[in-house]
């Protein structure tokens, strides 16, 4: 199995008077080859300015197959919860990931394998930041996992998969989402199909891992059942201008290595509360 697109995201509502409630999803996690990818939430911590962490723990944890979300679906981790109006600046979300348990796994054609966190990530999956929540306002976040950097092949010899989170964050209703469909004459044998999304225009697209431009996400193409199209969306972006990308070999892009997909590449414009179309 190839685990090289796997987009997870997390989204923070924050609504408050003097208190509040939080709202926490997932959201958006295609991978390929693979048929579930599932991790356990045990907790989320947020962090006061002056240190102070705010923690919400699940018992019991909860499992999630970040497959089955994509598009910009999301699932509630927390709902309602009384936060206090406050600046935060960390957020940290608590996985049960260990290499014996196998709380948090891949399952591939060839069977399941644990993903894990390698020992120093075991704290949690930590993105810094400031999160302000204002009195009487509803603040939203998203932070977004960009898991085809952060799911690693089996490391010394093992068959087991490492997670090592790449973490970016966006506020959530100023965001908007790049969306299209790719023609079916370029899904070609052995096609791995995805778009990849750089910052700004006429970028010249280049592999994860690579020395040139880095994807800041990506969205695996996919054939919807009722109309036939090879379609995909990319969610969660600040407004500005992009360059979407679209390959063929994106199960082929190691992480760790320096690779030459083959792009095909569009200019375009994310604007606040919309989906921009941008076709292949």
């Amino acid at each position: 199995m190839s685990a090289r697109i796997l987009l997870l995201s997390v989204l923070l509502l924050f609504t408050a008077c003097k208190d509040g409630s939080l709202d926490l999803a997932i959201a958006d996690a295609p991978v390929d080859g693979a048929t579930a990818v599932v991790v356990q939430f045990s907790g989320v911590g947020l962090q006061h300015q002056n240190g102070d962490e705010l923690r919400f723990e699940f018992d019991p944890p909860r499992s999630i197959d970040l497959l089955a979300l994509s598009g910009g679906d999301s699932e509630l981790l927390l709902s309602d919860v009384a936060v206090e109006a406050d600046t935060y600046k960390r957020v940290r979300l608590f996985v049960n990931a260990s290499r014996a348990g196998g709380e948090s796994y891949v399952d591939t054609p060839q069977g399941r394998r644990a993903l894990y966190l390698p020992e120093d990530a075991e704290s949690g999956l930590t993105l810094e930041g400031t999160f302000e929540v204002q009195e009487r306002e509803t603040s939203g976040y998203t932070i977004d996992f960009d898991l085809r950097r952060s799911v690693r092949e089996p490391e010394d010899n093992s068959t087991d998969y490492v997670l090592r989170p790449r973490l970016r964050s966006v506020e959530t209703r100023r965001s908007g989402a790049i969306g299209g469909s790719v023609a079916s004459g370029k899904i070609t044998a052995n096609c791995s199909p995805a778009v990849y999304v750089y910052t700004g225009s006429s970028v010249t697209p280049d592999d994860i891992g690579g020395s040139g431009a880095q994807p800041i996400t990506s969205d695996r193409v996919r054939l919807q059942a009722g109309s036939g199209e090879h379609r995909y969306q990319v969610a969660f972006l600040p407004p500005g201008t992009y360059t979407a990308a679209f390959t063929c070999d994106a199960a082929r892009d190691d992480p760790a290595a320096n690779d030459s997909p083959s792009f095909t590449s569009r200019n375009t414009e994310v604007k606040e509360g919309r989906t921009t179309t941008v076709n292949f």
